[in-house]
């Protein structure tokens, strides 16, 4: 009866009942003090004591050892042909002219910035594409030539985001005619980032065909009085999309010096006369020491020996670096990039390569030794980071 009585008070007083035999608080206990509320209380006080300790845990984690990230990048790729009244060497010099190259369209406007034609390897052009308002500089290189054969040019974005554009041409005589292969490929998530917004509107991959199919037509003209460009294009794209993947490895690691040390020694010569004695690789001067190549580069490796050319492309050091490597043999192409940025008190060094899917004309047993010595490749960077924070921590 008492029970009841306590409880019938309670909820007119809106208190909570007196339970005979239980200690009884002498106020009102607040709503928000109860057990939930008091355990986000005391789970909130614990994370914020225990914050800095897993923040720390995290530094220290970013200052041992390599951390790896493996990434793949899409390429875009178009590729059509024509035939052309001239011969070979005709043509080849006609594409090795900016004016050329250079194309613009109702959707696209090229501007050139350098007043300079190709003439060999390692000559590069500066130029601005505007799509719909939105302006993207790049720098264009002639890295590949087979006389009267082939061309191949590669360019790289000069902003924040470094995207790729290669442009192959290939020549084939035939008969009184040249027939010419372009296939032009750019790097769709960077192309997707600096043109954010403006992808859709102007349907990228058909306003790319669209550029290639008026060179192409254009060049027909120019060597046949009898043709006009305006028509050839009027039959609409005589070429096919395709796409490809580059697989790239990024390594970095964190150094407990600050950035012109490490940049210094990373610049001295004598630093990759060890690395190239030592893992017998030649990655040529053109990546450290500048001039745009092309800078003879060798690896000799167990599943096979690679040789080509090394191109630098964009020198921001200490900053960033990027050189174009071409391997003419096996007919593909890598791209290294180095990067320095101060970070916790340090140098957080980064070497990052992306390689070609191993040549569009590379047999397949070939392939799968070039893909074994990418990998090689890959371990000798990742002990140059090693042995670069070694020597630099070691140094007075």
């Amino acid at each position: 009866m008492t029970l009841k009585l306590n409880r019938a008070r309670a909820e007119i007083s809106g208190r909570r009942p007196i339970m005979p035999g239980r200690p009884q608080r002498l106020f009102p206990v607040p709503e928000f003090a109860g057990t939930n509320s008091m355990k986000i209380i005391s789970l909130a006080a614990i994370l914020f004591l225990l914050g800095p300790f897993g923040c720390a845990k995290k530094i220290q984690e970013k200052k041992v050892g390599i951390r790896r990230n493996s990434y793949t990048s899409r390429f875009i790729g178009y590729k059509t042909s024509s035939e052309v009244k001239a011969r070979p060497p005709e043509v080849e010099q006609y594409l090795m002219e900016t004016e050329h190259l250079l194309l613009s369209t109702n959707k696209v406007k090229v501007e050139l910035l350098s007043d300079r034609d190709f003439k060999q390897l390692g000559d590069a052009i500066d130029y601005r594409i505007r799509l719909l308002g939105v302006a993207v500089q790049l720098k264009s290189m002639l890295v590949y030539e087979k006389p009267a054969q082939a061309l191949w040019y590669l360019a790289q974005g000069k902003g924040k985001r470094r995207g790729m554009i290669l442009l192959r041409m290939e020549l084939e005589e035939t008969g009184s005619l040249t027939r010419t292969t372009f296939r032009y490929q750019v790097d769709e998530e960077v192309a997707s980032s600096v043109l954010k917004g403006v992808m859709e509107s102007i349907n990228f991959p058909e306003t790319m065909a669209e550029t290639v199919e008026l060179g192409a037509a254009q060049m027909q003209a120019h060597f046949d009085p009898g043709l006009k460009a305006a028509e050839l294009l009027e039959k609409g794209n005589r070429g096919e999309f395709y796409e490809l993947f580059y697989q790239g490895n990024r390594a970095a690691i964190w150094i407990d010096a600050d950035r012109d040390r490490v940049a210094e020694f990373l610049s001295r010569p004598e630093s990759w006369a060890v690395w190239k004695e030592k893992y017998q690789v030649d990655f040529g001067p053109c990546l450290m020491q500048g001039g745009a190549g092309p800078c003879p580069i060798e690896f000799n490796l167990a599943p096979i020996r690679l040789a080509g050319n090394s191109f630098q492309v964009v020198n921001d050091y200490p900053a960033y670096l990027s050189a174009f490597w071409i391997f003419d043999t096996f007919e593909f192409t890598s791209r290294i990039q180095l990067s320095l940025k101060p970070t916790l008190g340090g140098t957080e060094l980064t070497l990052d390569l992306a390689l070609e899917p191993a040549g569009l004309n590379t047999a397949l047993p070939e392939r799968l030794k070039i893909l074994q010595a990418n990998a090689e490749i890959e371990k000798i960077l990742e002990q140059i980071l090693l042995e670069t924070k070694a020597r630099v921590e070691q140094s007075p």
